[in-house]
């Protein structure tokens, strides 16, 4: 009898966890079309808003002026929110073909060299381990590394030179502290990445990686508050764990913890 109903669980655990996979891909498509969509009004009101600048820029009164360029203003940033939006609904996407031994190591360096203007203008020094090899989708892994860097350099001290320190360790899910005692015996990686800026209060720690949520208002940082939402989303994905620790005025340190192998199972895929 008990034999009888854990097989009725299981099925039905099946049924709900394929639903849930393909509601999922529903809203991931949903948010595709309707950001795709809303490109097409917002060039033309880019392009008319253009038009009656050029045209009309020496007739307009300075209110009708400035409404314009507010108008133009809002405009751009439509378009970053809908950019960003896009990148959200394709991030973490990983098929069974898509995932292969990634040398964590070249990604970072990758990451690096696209990231060398900014560096080198800001004066950021990064330091970092040399990382081991790990089973994921490397282009994934690019963008979550993109995504952390860029997050450290924008919230980067004006006090003091911006360093980034990036450590890992490789241990069993019991060594690292992992609650979920099903995973204890995986071996996992470790990634730590620490920086000396600005940091935030840790009551926010749990906010910081919701889609859209911003610690600090538009006029002070730029952007939408979607990259650390993706990095969740692409750590997610890897049936890995990702976490944030911040003192304000000194840092942050932010915590990636990646399965070294990827199991193909979808009974074995962590929420």
């Amino acid at each position: 009898h008990i034999e009888s109903r854990m097989k009725s669980y299981q099925r039905d655990l099946q049924q709900n966890i394929s639903l849930l996979n393909k509601t999922n891909q529903e809203l991931e498509q949903f948010a595709y079309v309707a950001s795709h969509d809303l490109q097409e009004p917002l060039r033309k009101i880019s392009t008319f808003s253009d038009r009656l600048q050029m045209k009309y820029s020496g007739e307009l009164p300075p209110d009708a002026t400035q409404l314009i360029e507010r108008m133009v203003s809002a405009v751009s940033r439509m378009r970053v929110l809908i950019n960003d939006l896009l990148i959200f609904s394709r991030a973490g996407r990983i098929t069974p073909e898509s995932i292969t031994p990634v040398d964590m190591n070249e990604i970072l360096q990758e990451v690096i060299s696209d990231l060398e203007v900014t560096l080198e203008e800001k004066n950021v020094l990064v330091k970092y381990d040399q990382l081991p090899v790990i089973e994921g989708s490397g282009t994934s892994f690019h963008q979550l590394f993109q995504n952390l860097l860029a997050n450290s350099i924008k919230f980067a001290s004006p006090e003091r030179r911006l360093e980034i320190n990036i450590r890992h360790r490789i241990g069993t899910g019991k060594e690292l502290g992992i609650g979920k005692e099903n995973r204890w015996k995986d071996t996992f990686c470790r990634i730590s990445l620490e920086d000396n800026g600005i940091g935030f209060d840790q009551a926010h720690a749990d906010r910081i990686f919701l889609i859209f949520q911003r610690l600090h208002g538009i006029s002070e940082y730029s952007g939408t508050g979607i990259g650390l939402a993706i990095c969740k989303k692409i750590v997610d994905s890897h049936n890995g764990f990702i976490q944030a620790q911040g003192v304000p005025g000194k840092g942050a340190t932010f915590i990636v913890i990646l399965p070294l192998k990827q199991k193909t199972s979808n009974n074995d895929h962590t929420d």
